[in-house]
């Protein structure tokens, strides 16, 4: 993810997870443009991440729940792998960001440009009217 991806870049093509990851990206880009910011206002970031990471996976796995999404159990383990890789990091500061950030940003462009967009395909071929209280994002 260098620069600032669009969300064309990285989309799905599916409206609401295109929202989530636009989210996603703000907050990896935030990370990145203030590594000097004092330690408490980067690890905020930190555990703003954990927790929209949290939110997002969930928001996915109900989705693949509800339609039955035979990719499911990949999918759900390359999320505890984000997670957990998320997790691992010690505290943040100035000289452990950007490589905290990388790592991030590294399994997240593999996952959206990859499991995701296979998601996004088959949810888009569903019949989702049936299912519209699920699919509102992970943040609304």
């Amino acid at each position: 993810m260098s620069g600032n991806p669009t969300p064309f870049e990285y989309g799905s093509n599916y409206a609401n997870l295109d929202r989530d990851h636009e989210l996603l990206i703000q907050i990896l880009n935030e990370l990145k443009t203030t590594p000097d910011a004092p330690v408490n206002v980067l690890n905020e970031l930190r555990l703003r991440l954990l927790a929209y990471l949290d939110a997002h996976f969930e928001h996915e796995e109900d989705l693949m729940d509800a339609f039955h999404y035979s990719e499911a159990d990949t999918h759900k383990a390359c999320h505890r792998e984000i997670l957990e890789r998320a997790r691992s990091a010690p505290a943040l500061d100035a000289s452990s960001v950007s490589t905290y950030v990388s790592a991030i940003e590294q399994g997240i462009e593999e996952h959206m440009c990859g499991v995701d967009r296979k998601l996004a395909n088959f949810l888009s071929q569903q019949n989702q009217p049936a299912h519209a209280g699920l699919d509102t994002g992970a943040f609304e």
